[in-house]
């Protein structure tokens, strides 16, 4: 392991040039581990989450040849591209353990490796969404989404996806059940689709609710987080099954490949930004700030430039007006006061 370092650290000092330069990439994870014990469970945990942060920031900034190369890392290597790990919520039992760990990937090292060993990066970082495809029989039936029957589901998961963007489907999870409901997801309910969000560190979530036309095609109603709204008739008849399904797939894809470059580049072009300054007693209270502010509307990136015990200073970028910025984190039990060149976050209550 130290030679992996050293290799990582002598290309830092002799590579100085990337296609463009990218922020640490936080990552949330809720953990629930059972094993023969709580230590050996909590291990087994840490582990798991750590090499899916790593690669969740691989899939980012290159392509499936990278995620590969990263894959087969041992835990050993794979934990040197992790700068800071926090924990929160953490429950223990005999052989059972629980936590929410909010991850940060040291990015610039994470680059500089790539180029050392020649992986791919991509041009720009790839955005990520998370789907949520829900299923009606008919219009007006009771809409399923966790159902081994949901039919719709089924044909996202055994679909071939692009590689960009990156489109998770959403998984059966027992932290993902518990979030969202068939119901809340048909009807958009926003503070369970920005949970939703968080939990899968998606730029944006989209609510993909399918129902037979008849006998003959599907309705799909389109309907994303960040606002997008959309219908679109798939032809075919019902009789059909899983064609019927993939073609519904195939016309949706270059739909959300469109929305998610419109997403980035508005952000882009448009977005504001603040540099805050927060003090807190508990990492739990940085864990959750960061949750409620990235969860936002008005907010499109919140970005970490340094992190000590007891104290978090980011920058918060966001669309539209300060005032508008600061009533909404005002309404999640935040306060932000002016003091010169950033602001002091306080928590004042839900």
């Amino acid at each position: 392991m130290r030679f992996f370092i050293l290799c990582c650290l002598l290309a830092l000092l002799n590579y100085n040039k990337f296609a463009y330069a990218i922020d640490d990439l936080a990552v949330n994870i809720k953990v629930d581990v059972t094993d023969q014990d709580a230590s050996i469970a909590q291990q087994k945990a840490l582990a798991g989450a750590t090499r899916a942060a790593v690669i969740e920031a691989v899939k980012r900034i290159s392509d499936q040849n990278g995620v590969n190369k990263f894959s087969d890392m041992n835990d050993d290597q794979i934990v040197n591209f992790i700068k800071e790990t926090s924990v929160s919520d953490e429950k223990t039992s005999a052989n059972r353990y629980i936590a929410n760990l909010h991850l940060i990937v040291n990015t610039d090292l994470l680059q500089t490796y790539m180029n050392e060993r020649k992986i791919n990066i991509s041009e720009q970082i790839n955005p990520v969404i998370t789907i949520i495809p829900v299923f009606s029989e008919f219009d007006n039936d009771t809409p399923k989404l966790w159902e081994l029957d949901n039919l719709w589901r089924q044909a996202w998961d055994n679909y071939t996806l692009p590689g960009t963007p990156i489109i998770n489907i959403i998984k059966d999870t027992t932290v993902n059940i518990s979030a969202l409901s068939a119901k809340q997801a048909y009807n958009n309910d926003i503070p369970a689709l920005e949970e939703i969000k968080s939990l899968t560190n998606a730029d944006d979530v989209y609510v993909l609710a399918a129902s037979y036309n008849g006998i003959e095609g599907l309705n799909i109603e389109i309907s994303s987080l960040s606002g997008y709204h959309d219908k679109q008739f798939i032809e075919g008849v019902k009789s059909s099954g899983n064609e019927l399904f993939n073609k519904a797939i195939e016309q949706i894809i270059p739909i959300l490949k469109e929305q998610a470059d419109l997403l980035n580049s508005g952000s882009a072009q448009s977005s504001e930004e603040i540099t805050v300054l927060f003090p807190f007693t508990e990492l739990g209270d940085w864990v959750a700030a960061e949750q409620k502010i990235k969860s936002l509307n008005e907010v499109t990136d919140l970005q970490i430039q340094a992190f000590s015990p007891g104290k978090a200073q980011f920058v918060v970028h966001y669309n539209g007006n300060k005032d508008d910025l600061i009533h909404a984190i005002q309404a999640a039990g935040y306060n932000l006061e002016d003091s010169g060149n950033y602001m002091i976050l306080n928590y004042i209550g839900d």
